[in-house]
């Protein structure tokens, strides 16, 4: 196993003779590579010759080209997760401008944010993930499903309530799967690299009976050896985590018309530690420093390393079910599309109370299980046959229940809650083509969500219901003959409220906590050259977040919501993309935000500190003032053969952002650099990797202390070199 010394420098790149050899092969070949890309050989296309067909995505919910659609998205395809390396969800966002994935602590609790705009704790998502059109709609679904046998990702940034609902208010991440083959096709990749790392997924599909019926299958197993060692135990490795994921699909086409699909998605994930959280050693002495020794600088959160030092690793396991029907009836006028969806997920939790040696009050370890069970259905009708009006016209449910339970080693559940959600809306969204160059959309939502919270060991419950009616209008410049499009738009999204629970109730808190909304104004510009080699999009976006559920505690076990917040976020996303003739890519995407609490009073959170409660001007949790990504990869043929070699380079920073509201916890920022080179026909791909090359060491998440907590830091992922191989039939 490789394995790496501690250093002082928690940001300095290391030697390494691996990253010498690999970077030996691609200096090798650069030479040959930069010298065929300026060739300009006798069997170039003309000039004039379109590079490539447009990208096709569904993001409002009937088919567009992507540079059609008049907001900020981005499509991955299936091709560019497979060029990248791009492994679990949360890799989407060295691919995506403004989104990032926070870890309070640890992968048990990544959570996807869009534009600063992130979830408290461990509060519903604000950012959508759906699998074909249907999501579980709570906190951390899908976080653990592997990419791997999909058609591409949507991710779309800004408020979607319109026509995505609750809990969107930083954007939406959706997958979409891939329908089975015409004809029988599959494959079979595997990866194999340091600290015990290997990925091995497969997949087939084709007909079953002519072009009425076809399936596909696909299955994949990841083992991440870990890295981190336990002062305690002095065990080593002690992080590792396992991942298996399933996906089956059946494509039913009884008539020319009518078409049935069932997507069944089933991830496990399962990690040997319950929370591997550093613990900087200033906090394990008699007297650990204040948050006002941390305010005065007397605390550098980013001088880590990687250890844990805990009496109880315990353990974090995770299962989710997912399956969906897709039902598209061709009307002649109009399409009907309804989306039948239910998934099952279950957690446990097993975790060292303290994260730091030696038994707590509440003793060395809690249990925490929790079931998460939900059900949707969406029929919507969209017009086909115009090209001057657009209309789509919805109705949606949803009900979910999740049961929660809490112990300390193993004795009587000292929390046994169940929360129920009841959610229906109806929406209507209209395009109309004003003039041949400008068009004029808009929608609006209905949306009712009643919910419970079921105190099951004292028999007691509080609950909560809103309404709320959701617009947007988008006026957009698309002249027909150019190659750019130009759009304004206004939307606004809502994270619903709910029920306190009963104990915090009794302590003092609020029976309920009311929805939150976030205001989204932005204007944006697509275009492409004329051959579409080259194409970008930028907006430029002012959010404005208001009655900001904000999460506090009464006591160490006792939290609640409270509509406490204001929050200001403006910033400009750009990306860009160039193809060349000569085999060379290149792509590039960043984010700059500018974000504030513009009103933030925490007196139970702050003030016992020591610290000044009024928390107005800090920055929002987890946002990066600037991240971005640049791609760069490159195809040059082996002689006349089929053969071709493939070298790529991905570089993702992420600028400096808090942890937490008081930003006293504050994360320096990191760049990682991804390499491949590797030789390829259209069947066959071998080659060798090198993630995080530089063994850059960086925070991806982390909480402030409380009343008997210390500080928790999740460490990212250090450097990983291996060998990669794909075969297709």
């Amino acid at each position: 196993m490789f394995t790496k010394a501690v250093s002082p420098n928690a940001t300095a790149p290391r030697s390494n003779p691996a990253i010498h050899l690999f970077l030996t092969i691609c200096l090798a070949l650069l030479p040959a590579t930069v010298g065929f890309a300026q060739e300009d050989t006798s069997d170039d296309q003309d000039d004039d010759e379109t590079f490539a067909e447009a990208i096709t995505v569904t993001a409002q919910k009937r088919e567009q080209n992507l540079e059609d659609v008049p907001l900020s998205i981005s499509a991955i395809s299936d091709t560019l997760i497979e060029d990248s390396g791009m492994v679990g969800v949360q890799e989407l966002s060295q691919m995506t401008p403004g989104l990032v994935y926070a870890e309070t602590i640890g992968r048990q609790t990544a959570s996807p944010s869009i534009r600063g705009i992130t979830p408290f704790g461990f509060a519903d998502p604000t950012v959508q993930i759906l699998i074909d059109g249907f999501t579980l709609g709570f906190n951390r679904s899908g976080n653990n499903a592997t990419l791997f046998d999909l058609e591409r990702i949507e991710v779309l940034r800004g408020p979607q309530a319109t026509l995505y609902g609750r809990n969107a208010i930083g954007g939406v991440i959706n997958f979409v799967t891939k329908p089975p083959s015409s004809s029988l096709a599959g494959g079979l990749s595997a990866e194999a690299g340091t600290r015990d790392s290997y990925l091995v997924q497969g997949s087939i599909s084709g007909p079953l009976a002519n072009d009425k019926l076809g399936a596909s299958l696909a299955l994949g197993y990841r083992n991440f050896g870990g890295f981190m060692d336990n002062t305690v135990t002095n065990e080593s490795d002690v992080n590792e985590e396992e991942d298996l994921n399933a996906r089956f699909r059946l494509s039913f086409n009884p008539t020319s018309s009518v078409a049935f699909n069932l997507t069944v998605d089933h991830n496990e994930a399962d990690d040997g530690a319950g929370d591997p959280s550093h613990v900087p050693s200033a906090f394990f002495s008699a007297n650990p420093p204040s948050l006002v020794d941390v305010r005065d600088g007397r605390v550098d959160f980013n001088d880590f390393d990687q250890t844990v030092s805990q009496d109880v690793l315990g353990g974090f396991d995770r299962e989710e079910s997912t399956f969906v029907i897709n039902t598209t009836v061709q009307l002649g006028f109009a399409e009907l599309v309804s989306i039948t969806g239910f998934a099952d997920q279950s957690t446990s939790i097993i975790t060292d109370v303290t994260r730091t040696p030696g038994p707590s009050f509440f003793g060395d370890f809690f249990d925490v299980t929790i079931d998460n069970r939900g059900f949707s259905e969406e029929l919507r009708l969209t017009s086909t046959n115009s090209e001057r009006v657009l209309w789509l016209v919805g109705a949606y449910y949803f009900e979910n229940e999740r049961d929660r339970f809490l112990s300390f080693d193993n004795g009587p559940f000292i929390q046994d809650t169940t929360g129920e959600t009841d959610n229906a809306a109806v929406f209507v969204n209209l395009e109309v083509a004003l003039t041949d160059d400008f068009y004029l959309s808009g929608g609006l939502r209905y949306d009712r969500e009643d919910r419970k919270e079921i105190n099951n060991l004292t028999n007691t419950f509080e609950e909560a219901d809103f309404e709320e009616v959701l617009p947007n209008v988008t006026l957009s410049y698309r002249p027909e003959d150019a190659l750019y499009h130009v759009y304004g738009t206004f939307s606004r999204g809502y994270h619903a409220g709910g029920p306190n629970s009963a104990a915090a109730v009794a302590d003092g808190a609020p029976l309920a906590y009311d929805s939150e909304f976030v205001s989204n104004f932005e204007v944006g510009l697509k275009g492409s050259s004329a051959d579409r080699r080259f194409t970008y999009e930028t907006a430029a976006f002012y959010m404005d977040w208001t009655d900001q559920q904000i999460q506090t505690s009464l006591s160490t076990l006792v939290g609640f919501i409270s509509n406490a917040g204001e929050s200001e976020v403006k910033g400009v996303e750009l990306a860009g993309r160039y193809s060349s003739r000569a085999g060379l890519s290149l792509s590039l995407s960043m984010s700059v935000l500018d974000t504030e609490y513009t009103e933030y009073l925490d007196a139970l959170s702050a003030a016992p500190f020591g610290l000044d409660p009024d928390l107005s001007g800090n920055e929002l949790v987890y946002a990066a003032d600037f991240s971005g990504s640049f791609s760069a990869q490159y195809l040059r043929p082996v002689g006349q053969s089929q053969w071709a070699w493939r070298i790529r380079s991905d570089v993702n920073h992420v600028g400096e952002r808090p942890f937490d509201v008081t930003n006293l916890l504050v994360a320096d920022a990191y760049t990682v650099v991804n390499l491949y080179a590797g030789i390829e026909n259209g069947d066959l791909e071998v080659g060798l990797f090198a993630d995080n090359a530089l063994d850059e060491d960086y925070l991806t998440g982390g909480i402030l202390p409380s009343l008997f907590f210390p500080p928790l830091l999740t460490v990212g992922d250090p450097s990983v070199y291996g060998v990669r191989a794909r075969v297709r039939f």
